[in-house]
């Protein structure tokens, strides 16, 4: 059996032209790695037999080749096989340096999730040189791009002065076009710099959707030559040109990214030298293909943006081979295939326009890319474009400079035919020898050129077995790291986990409070189940504060907008279909088809009997809004719908699209009445003025425009913000004007003057929508911080912040009474929401007249009973936080006040020698309890309701029958005043605190001491039982709680974080958690299994007295100095508004 390679080898057999054909070292390396490897010998001794140079020149690139690929597991640069059709091509490291960081933390992703200021959430891409993640800046709390050297801190300088001059070229540079950079510094040694970060990918992923649509192609690569025309303006050549490198965000702009082998006038000419290939094969210039740096120009980048405008009309680069020196020698030598025969539908000028900026000569390419640039703005705009196709003479012309040798030879033996005879034949023979000598020449050059590279080729080899064999060492340093901590005991693995769990509910806390949800929610989704409880919830509903939910698209919710009467929803998204919502219920009526995935916004018409959304074929369609029927289709525009909305009256309606233009309609017939037309791709939202008379435009460029509705003519034009201006509106008596920008900003104008009146800010990322109330006194507004934000429109002061969303907010709308606000997002969602809601971070009991010393919920949690310095007791509402009673007849300060177990009366006790008993319905007074003797300090019921346990003034605790009165037993053993006391669940215990620092426990029958815990260090203000009996809390003046193991008598944990005093310490129902409050001002959440914190309630303004659990374990009741009691409620607020639970 014989094999066949694909240049026409045959095992065991060899042609004289075939060999004369592959006389070529890297041709012959290529076609040996083809065959199997016990065939190469042999095919090697036939064809260069007599060549010795040759073989030699072969097998060392043959051994180059074998050891990259027996390294190619190690994590070196990415560097190009000679069997690979297309890969980017970088310089190899000088000799001696590493082409990799033996020691660069930041650089893996899987293990490292922190480097400096940003924390790693992902690898969006790499390159020869660098890495560039997905990041998030922890001081900023912003995503962006960050990029890092792979080489970190071991990179060469000519590495780093690259990596500088990338970052240089970058920050020289000021366009919407072009990823800007936000921070530039080292970590660790290592380089970086982190840019903004455009989420919509790469137009190499997108490259199918241009070739049935070549007009959109050359809108989106004028995007591009006006941003790298920019860049060449200020001296900054790109040189990397590709789909590759072009970044698409969510509205479809682009963005040119990777300046990685930029140039800025002459700061690379260390960087770059003669022989070197900079760039991707498939994508680079004739002239890059040489490896020579000196023919490097602007027209290098007009070739390249030739290359992206030739990828999107077919769907293809140019040149395409087997292996990257056959794509480099097509670059070199071959002409691209005409794009209309690939894709017919290509406009012949859009044809020209491509092949002229693909030249191979640079002087027969676009001058600069602002002449390219022109041409396509002439074919877009239907204008005759600069460029005509080549005459016979101009094709012979350029083919006789891209082959001069076959070219001097076909003249030669012209001249030979011509002169005849020998003399003709002596000078053919003359050019055959000079054609001779000038091959071999080159085939010396070719062979030495590949000694060199199979002498980089190895030292990159050996660098990357270097490499290697580090990272076997660090993984089993990290394996014995591992098995390490895998020995220590389940107990600190626990606590560890818990600590970590603690801390990141308290950094996700602090995100919610800085508005940032959308980290607060990647924090929490991060926690381990395991450790969720009371805290969690309570922050879960801390991130939702919407009323309702609309769930049912598929993908990115772009608009949501009320019906007139505020009954119904309409939303559309990017599932391509538009939805009508009931409000009242949450549920979908009906679905709309809208056949486009671009951004867009649909609309009532005034009375609410019509829908306005995207249609197909670049349409928009009228709807009947109750039956669903289409009722009209207005068709002009050439792009996609953005946006439209009605006139006033309903008559008319105004659409914008993505072919730059707003279109004025007529509803009744459907007729187009007017264009208003911006720069390709410019126009983004629409308005009418109330009168109807005007209509106002936002822009990409950073402007707003005023029309004449009437007659189509441009009243005005006013540079608004920098960047896109997203949407415009007028307020509702007409005279001011409402933008929106990219910039973060809203801004407020005067109509009738055009200056500025106030701007609102406060969102940290971009503003997607600002739209007045009805009334036109407020604002809201909607951003990429996942916020809304409701704004008083005559100081421009923030009133109301609505977090629920987990991505961008699209689109924020007031209700037609201003009572509520619907917003869409990109996270797949609508919500609703209540513009003047309920507290979601605590409900507050206001109205004692001074501190508040307890607080106790009723058994079934639904009411709160608080004691006061103000002499009375109030009853609260537990819902609602409103106050139901208030207790009055004490003469002095009331220190507590409890329920009795079947919640039916209160029990309080004040320092004016009485205890009383309330009816816990009414608030009307029962009786007085007779104190025993002395001073009554503290007094609470058992479980039962059958006993009472009385602290008194005299050093001693009391257990009385709470019915009569009669003393059951005295507690004495203290050596100073007991501060608290309680009984365990099944009342056959007492445990006892106080001012002499030891916590004792008691026999409830029989007042016999059982034990005593000794650790605190000072008095010992609260003491309590765990639900299961077998521990005990108590929490001192020390600062420290305590848990007791009452088996051993055995402090378990101490609890350190409070700064000043612990005032109490209570269990939650299931004991799983303790809530403390303190002389700090804080309430604080601890896991009883670790002792770890894992929440820390804020807002006391002095000594928090008390804080408990409810009954049911959802709510947390504290009290303080400053004449509040707080209710903080894990419970959805949808759970809050019934008070029948």
């Amino acid at each position: 059996m014989t094999t066949h390679d694909p240049a026409g080898y045959t095992a065991g057999v060899w042609f004289p032209e075939q060999r004369r054909r592959m006389m070529d070292d890297k041709t012959l390396a290529i076609a040996a790695l083809r065959l199997p490897p016990e065939q190469r010998t042999q095919f090697l001794n036939q064809v260069c037999a007599g060549e010795p140079a040759l073989r030699t020149a072969v097998d060392t690139m043959l051994a180059a080749e074998s050891s990259l690929a027996a390294n190619q597991d190690a994590p070196t640069h990415r560097t190009c096989k000679l069997t690979e059709p297309d890969c980017t091509l970088h310089s190899p490291p000088k000799e001696g340096t590493e082409s990799t960081s033996p020691g660069l933390p930041s650089a893996t992703e899987e293990t490292v999730p922190y480097f400096g200021d940003y924390e790693l959430l992902g690898v969006l891409g790499r390159g020869g040189m660098g890495v560039v993640y997905k990041a998030r800046q922890l001081s900023l709390k912003r995503f962006v791009a960050l990029k890092m050297m792979q080489a970190g801190a071991f990179a060469s300088e000519r590495d780093r002065r690259r990596f500088r001059n990338e970052v240089e070229a970058i920050a020289f540079l000021d366009h919407p076009g072009i990823v800007p950079v936000y921070e530039v510094g080292e970590y660790n040694g290592a380089p970086f710099f982190s840019m903004k970060l455009i989420e919509g990918g790469t137009l190499a992923s997108r490259l199918s959707q241009f070739p049935t649509d070549p007009r959109a192609a050359a809108t989106l690569v004028a995007q591009i030559a006006q941003a790298v025309q920019h860049a060449h303006e200020r001296g900054v050549l790109h040189r990397d040109l590709k789909p590759a490198n072009i970044l698409l965000d969510e509205m479809g702009g682009v963005h040119v990214a990777d300046f990685g082998l930029a140039k800025r006038g002459s700061s690379d000419h260390q960087l770059t030298t003669t022989g070197e290939l900079l760039g991707s094969p498939a994508y680079m210039s004739p002239e890059q293909a040489t490896g020579t740096a000196q023919g490097i120009s602007p027209a290098t980048d007009v070739y390249g943006v030739g290359v992206i405008l030739y990828s999107l009309l077919t769907g293809v680069a140019p040149f395409a081979g087997d292996n990257v020196l056959a794509v480099i020698d097509a670059v070199r030598n071959q002409l691209p295939r005409n794009p209309r025969e690939l894709t017919p539908r290509v406009p012949r000028d859009l044809e020209r326009i491509c092949l002229k900026s693909l030249e191979k000569r640079p002087a027969d390419r676009y001058a600069s890319v602002a002449d390219l640039l022109t041409d396509l703005r002439r074919f877009l705009a239907g204008e005759p474009v600069s460029v005509r196709d080549a005459g016979l003479v101009e094709r012979l012309a350029k083919w006789m400079s891209r082959q001069p040798l076959l070219a001097t030879a076909y003249a030669l033996g012209l001249v030979a035919l011509l002169l005849g005879g020998f003399g003709g034949f002596a000078l053919w023979q003359w050019g055959q020898a000079e054609q001779a000598r000038t091959v071999a020449l080159e085939e010396r050059k070719f062979s030495q050129e590949a000694e060199r590279q199979a002498h980089d080729q190895e030292r990159l080899a050996i660098a990357a077995r270097q490499e290697a064999e580090r990272s076997r060492a660090e993984a089993i340093f990290a394996r014995a790291i591992s098995e390490e901590a895998l020995a220590k005991s389940q107990v600190a693995q626990a606590r560890l986990a818990a600590l970590e769990y603690g801390t990141t509910l308290r950094v996700a806390h602090q995100e919610w409070r800085d508005d940032d949800v959308q980290a607060a929610r990647a924090l929490m989704d991060r926690t381990d189940p395991r450790f969720r409880h009371w805290e969690w919830n309570y922050l879960d509903q801390l991130l939702d504060t919407s009323r309702q939910t609309l769930r049912g698209h598929s993908d990115r919710v772009c608009s949501a907008t009320f019906s007139p009467n505020g009954q119904l929803a309409l939303t559309t998204s990017r599932d391509q279909t538009a939805r009508l919502w009931d409000l009242a219920s949450g549920t979908e009526i009906r679905s709309l088809p809208a056949p486009t995935r671009i951004l867009s916004a649909a609309a009532f018409s005034p009375d609410g009997s019509r829908l306005l959304t995207a249609g197909p074929e670049h349409s928009a369609t009228l709807w009947n809004a109750a039956t669903g029927e289409p009722l009209l289709a207005l068709k002009g525009h050439t792009q996609p719908i953005l946006s439209g909305t009605f006139r006033h009256d309903g008559a008319q309606v105004v659409t914008v699209a993505g072919d730059g233009t707003a279109r004025l309609w007529d509803c009744a017939t459907g007729e187009a009445l007017h264009v208003f037309r911006g720069p390709p791709g410019d126009v983004n939202w629409a308005a009418f003025h109330p009168d109807g008379t005007r209509l106002a435009t936002s822009h990409l460029d950073g402007t707003t425009r005023l029309w004449d509705a009437a007659t189509g003519a441009e009243l005005r034009s006013t540079n608004a913000h920098r960047g896109w201006v997203r949407t415009v509106t007028f307020s509702p008596d007409g005279t001011t004007l409402l933008t929106s920008g990219q910039d973060g900003i809203a801004a407020l104008w005067d109509v009738a003057t055009g200056t500025e009146i106030r701007r609102l800010t406060g969102h940290p990322g971009e503003m997607f929508s600002a739209f007045f109330s009805s009334t036109g006194s407020q604002v809201v507004t909607a951003s990429s911080d996942g916020t809304a934000r409701i704004w008083k429109t005559s100081t421009g002061r923030q009133e109301q912040v609505l977090k629920g969303h987990t991505a961008t907010i699209l689109s924020a709308q007031f209700s037609p009474d201003d009572s509520q606000v619907l917003t869409a997002s990109d996270d797949g969602t609508a919500k609703l929401w209540d513009v003047r809601p309920r507290a979601a971070e605590f409900l507050p009991l206001v109205g004692h007249a001074g501190g508040i010393h307890s607080a106790t919920f009723s058994p079934d949690s639904r009411r709160v009973v608080t004691g006061s310095a103000d002499q009375t007791a109030k009853l609260w509402d537990a819902q609602t936080g409103e106050e139901l009673a208030t207790l009055v007849g004490h003469t002095g300060i009331i220190w507590s006040a409890d329920f009795s177990p079947d919640g039916t009366q209160v029990l309080t006790v004040a320092d004016d020698h009485t205890l009383r008993l309330w009816d816990a319905g009414t608030g009307d007074p029962i009786r007085a309890i007779p104190e025993p003797s002395g001073l009554a300090v503290m007094a609470t019921l058992n479980p039962d309701g059958t006993r009472l346990l009385v602290i008194l003034a005299d050093e001693t605790v009391r257990i009385l029958d709470f019915q009569t009165a009669a003393e059951l037993a005295v507690l004495r053993g203290h050596e100073s005043m007991p501060l608290a006391a309680a009984f365990n669940a099944d009342s056959t215990r007492v445990i006892t605190a106080g001012a002499d620092t030891a916590v004792r426990v008691w026999d409830a029958a029989t007042g016999a001491p059982l034990s005593v815990l000794t650790g605190h260090t000072r008095p010992v203000t609260s003491v309590r039982f765990h639900p299961n009996g077998r521990e005990a809390v108590s929490g001192g003046m020390d600062g420290t709680i305590r848990i007791w193991d009452l088996t051993s008598g055995v402090e378990r944990l101490s609890l350190s974080g409070h700064t000043r005093w612990v005032t109490t310490a209570a269990f939650s129902p299931d004991g799983q958690r303790l809530v403390s409050a303190s002389e700090d001002q804080t309430v604080k959440v601890w896991d009883v299994e670790t002792g770890a914190e894992v929440l820390s309630l804020r807002g006391h303004t002095h000594r928090v007295n008390s804080a408990v659990f409810s009954p049911d374990g959802t709510r947390i009741v504290s009290t303080s100095d400053d004449r509040t009691a707080r209710l903080w409620d894990s419970r959805p607020l949808s759970q809050r508004d019934s008070r029948d639970e």
